[in-house]
């Protein structure tokens, strides 16, 4: 996309579950391999689910740290939720590193979620749990469609941070210099075992038109190789 990746600003929004950092490709997404200031470093803009959580004041201090190079500076985000798929081949579920013998739900908060929106418990926000809040809210409102499959439900949390993200993008991320999105779901595995990430929106927000452009037909030849696990990873 002729952008400098030293210039790059990089950003995540995603799960803070400590499984989504552990694949070979987080280096090369989040700038590992980038010869500038920064390093692997990456500015978080997620909560539970990979759902925005830090609001305009986030965005705008994420966007006060972008190079000041205007002609070879961007911010390149990756927008995620994530879902767990053990050795047993159970969906939202992972064996953890230390936890031999056992699975844990993948992701959690958005199992959690759509166990409380199947339910008949009404919706009482809790200030000390704003994130969850913000899960259950999500799943539910997209309880329509989805209705009881769980297979479906890092698809739906992925949409919800994507869509999200760009409409808080304009005005408060922009900073005058161009925004890449990545959404995708992440794709945990048992320790020990590669994960995988598919991808499901790849845009660009021109500061100058103030607009999204889908750059999708980009991805399988300027992206797809640098996200393929490396061998033995």
């Amino acid at each position: 996309m002729g952008y400098d990746v030293s210039h790059t600003l990089f950003a995540n929004s995603i799960c803070p579950d400590e499984v989504n950092r552990k694949s070979p490709y987080w280096d090369g997404l989040l700038g590992g391999e980038a010869p500038g200031p920064g390093g692997k470093m990456s500015f978080s803009l997620g909560g539970l689910g990979g759902l925005p959580s830090v609001g305009k004041t986030g965005l705008k201090a994420c966007a006060s740290h972008v190079s000041s190079d205007s002609k070879r500076r961007c911010i390149f985000v990756l927008c995620a939720s994530h879902a767990g798929v053990d050795r047993r081949g159970e969906t939202n579920a992972v064996s953890r590193a230390n936890q031999s013998g056992r699975s844990s739900t993948c992701c959690g908060a958005a199992v959690a979620s759509l166990k409380w929106a199947t339910s008949n418990v009404p919706f009482q926000a809790d200030p000390d749990d704003a994130q969850m809040d913000e899960c259950k809210l999500c799943v539910k409102a997209a309880l329509d469609d989805l209705g009881d499959d769980a297979s479906r439900l890092a698809d739906v949390v992925s949409r919800a941070a994507f869509d999200k993200l760009c409409k808080l993008i304009p005005g408060n991320l922009n900073h005058a210099c161009p925004v890449v999105v990545l959404s995708g779901i992440q794709l945990n595995t048992d320790d020990g075992l590669p994960d995988f990430f598919a991808p499901r929106s790849f845009v660009l927000f021109d500061a100058a038109a103030d607009h999204f452009v889908d750059k999708s037909d980009l991805f399988a030849t300027e992206l797809a190789a640098a996200l393929q696990p490396t061998p033995g990873g």
